[in-house]
């Protein structure tokens, strides 16, 4: 997604199409002559870690809300109510 975005001029289009991992583009930047397979090792790890990012801001925001939607569910419940209506 990034990759597509950031990828220098000059990269073949299969080479776009068939490097959807960090890996690949890695592995294909390597059989590139130097200039471009350098751009392209520069584009897909810096499309690596744009994604990363993305992902751990998501995940942040997910496991903030956590608590707070626990809290808004709980309201009221009481634990020791709860035991001694059920008989414990």
């Amino acid at each position: 997604m990034f990759l597509d975005r950031a990828a220098p001029s000059g990269v073949p289009v299969g080479v776009l199409d068939a490097a959807k991992t960090l890996a690949s583009a890695l592995l294909y930047a390597q059989e590139l002559p130097a200039t471009i397979g350098a751009a392209l090792a520069t584009a897909a790890t810096g499309s690596f870690t744009t994604a990363l990012a993305w992902t751990g801001g998501v995940a942040a925001l997910i496991l903030l809300r956590v608590p707070v939607f626990a809290g808004l569910m709980l309201r009221g419940v009481s634990a020791r109510a709860y035991l001694a209506n059920t008989g414990h």
